[in-house]
Formats: structure tokens, sequence, C-alpha cells
């Protein structure tokens, strides 16, 4: 993508985010440009068709409400979107919906960083090693909140979660009284 376009694609996706963590998102983009990369948001805010299109499709764990649907109330019949999640794609690579381990291992440490959680952890089956509380997981987010990047790598090189380049709010579901998918 022409640089342009992508700065302001993200700046047009950074809008679609809930305003009290617009920031935080925006942190983790000025991160990974601070590296030298070209991180381009997508897919930021579904309406609700869309994220059952995404559940029918194996793509989500949510069929309905989640942290890509949120939207505010503005008044009478008036609403906006406001997620609390968004993709986080390589600009650079060949395939930015499938960049590489050292470019997820950059983003789950910058998503850290900025109080942000990645999606590189989590698993589709519960006889995964990414499943909660296998040693491999606890490994991997141990080394996601220590910020070491090439531990992260090293432990993405041996297995990685089913969405690597989401990441969203941590504790999202408070916001809906939902329960958690990933926990």
């Amino acid at each position: 993508m022409i640089e342009l376009l992508r700065q302001r694609r993200n700046k047009n996706e950074l809008a679609l985010l809930h305003p009290a963590f617009m920031l935080q998102f925006a942190s983790v983009v000025r991160d990974l440009e601070a590296q030298g990369l070209r991180p381009r948001l997508q897919e930021t805010y579904r309406n609700d068709t869309e994220q059952k299109k995404k559940f029918r499709e194996g793509k989500s764990q949510i069929s309905g409400a989640g942290p890509h649907t949120n939207v505010i109330l503005m008044g009478p019949g008036k609403s906006r979107p406001a997620s609390f999640a968004t993709h986080v794609l390589d600009d650079s690579a060949k395939n930015p919906a499938d960049p590489g381990n050292l470019w997820v291992a950059r983003l789950a440490v910058a998503a850290a960083r900025n109080r942000l959680v990645s999606g590189c952890v989590w698993s589709q089956s519960p006889k995964s090693v990414l499943a909660p509380g296998k040693p491999h997981r606890i490994a991997l987010e141990t080394a996601i909140a220590a910020l070491d990047e090439g531990l992260v790598k090293q432990l993405l090189d041996e297995a990685r979660g089913f969405d690597i380049l989401h990441i969203e709010v941590r504790g999202w579901k408070r916001f809906y009284g939902v329960e958690d998918v990933h926990a």
C-alpha cells in the first residue's frame, strides 16, 4: 500500500476505536513505526452481521457482541463505532496477513507495552499447547509481559495462536458483561 494511503487508513481505523483506548492503539502503531516497520490497521469495527459471518467462517470464536462490534450511543437513534480491538498487518510483507513470527513478536510486545492483549496466544482447541494453563501458553504470555521479543519469537516458532494480528483492550468484556472466550 502506498505510504500516504496507509497513514490515512490508520487514521480512519483509529477513529473507529473507543475513545478511551484510542491512544493505546495509536502508541502501538508509533512503536512499530519507530522500528522502521509499516503497520496497517484493518478490520477495526464490524457490525453484527459481519461478526456473525466471521464466526460462521471459523475466523472468530465470538458469534455476537465482541471487541470489534461495540458502539457508543450519541443520542436518540444515533451511534458511532467504538471498537475495543483491531488487526495490525505488516504492510511491508509479501503477505501482510501472515508476515512471520518476528513481526508477530514485535506486535505482541508493542501491544503489551501499551496495556493491550495480543491474539497470538489464543488456541482454538483445549488440546492445543496454547490452551489456558498449558506450559507453552504460560511461557509465551510471560515472555510477552517481560517484553522479550526474542523469546516471544522463539516460542511462536514452536506454536502460535489463531488470531496472530489481533490486538485488543485487556478485559474488554467488562464493558459488555459477557464471558471472555480467550481466558
